[in-house]
């Protein structure tokens, strides 16, 4: 087996990316710096926990239907979790495909490009500015600055409206226009993600010919 940063074994790296889910996948992303296999599982678990993180926080706000979605989930993801703790262990386990393009700046391509929209436009708005050359993280990057620019934009001017409302009819006119936008945000975000991690340069309509325009 090929040697870690850690010391570890691989596959034991590899294992120990997913044990708490996003949070140790993120570990050993940030402190692996010379194994791929560990990398990649880094990455996956990141990938994999970290959305389903946020719909359990999201179902706070779902009403009944969450009950029927957490149980799902909670069967869900136990599965998910040992199967690719199983895989890793076994020396495989890589689900997801993904191309391996250095960047002027040292990480792969895309890797850079799921970065780009980790933290919504903000990371995107990064990206941008320390990437001048690189065409495929730019797209990624001015791709991020759009879609969840544009998205926090409409979520701003819904609470604006709605609050506005709020002061002559006692109604909330908010919470199902922003719940809406929540999914549709995190829906975009779990897809630009994937397709990043892949190496493609995957084009929303409307956006993302806006992107690859603006990003040279």
């Amino acid at each position: 087996m090929r040697g870690t940063s850690t010391g570890l074994a691989e596959n034991i790296a590899g294992l120990l990316c997913y044990v708490l889910g996003w949070i140790t996948g993120l570990v050993f992303f940030l402190i692996e710096r010379k194994n791929e296999f560990v990398r990649l599982h880094a990455m996956q678990s990141i990938i994999i926990f970290a959305p389903l993180t946020v719909v359990f926080v999201s179902l706070n706000y779902m009403g009944e239907i969450a009950l029927e979605i957490g149980t799902f989930l909670i069967v869900l993801t136990p599965i998910v979790w040992i199967i690719s703790m199983v895989g890793a262990y076994q020396g495989k386990g890589i689900w997801l495909k993904r191309t391996v393009e250095k960047t002027s700046a040292g990480p792969a391509a895309n890797v850079a490009g799921v970065l780009c929209y980790i933290f919504g436009w903000i990371s995107g708005l990064v990206f941008i500015l320390i990437k001048k050359q690189d065409k495929f993280v730019r797209f990624h990057a001015m791709q991020s600055v759009i879609v969840f620019g544009t998205l926090t934009i409409v979520e701003s001017i819904v609470i604006v409206i709605g609050l506005e409302i709020a002061r002559f009819v006692p109604i909330n006119v908010i919470t199902l226009p922003s719940f809406l936008i929540f999914v549709l945000g995190f829906l975009l975000w779990v897809l630009l993600i994937a397709k990043a991690y892949q190496g493609t340069m995957y084009k929303l309509p409307w956006a993302g010919n806006l992107a690859e325009k603006w990003a040279g």
